[in-house]
């Protein structure tokens, strides 16, 4: 697990769980001073070839701002 806080205006990007470099999951927690309103588990896209949990960190970070606390999964892609 790698675990090293980072802290960007009202987010806190919390920790990177990871399993091997294929699989990881990214948390993305509202600050201390906001109540999380919801949990959300994001997949990315693109049929199993393209994408990565990096591709809505922004968007992430957005939610995280308004109280949602964001997981984003990474998996293996085809070959």
């Amino acid at each position: 697990i790698v675990n090293q806080p980072v802290t960007t205006d009202e987010v806190i990007h919390k920790s990177t769980v990871e399993v091997d470099e294929l699989y990881k999951l990214e948390a993305f927690m509202p600050s201390k001073n906001t109540n999380v309103i919801a949990y959300v588990l994001v997949i990315h896209g693109g049929a199993w070839r393209s994408g990565g949990r990096h591709d809505f960190s922004h968007t992430h970070a957005q939610w995280a701002k308004k109280g949602i606390a964001v997981f984003a999964a990474e998996y293996g892609l085809a070959p």
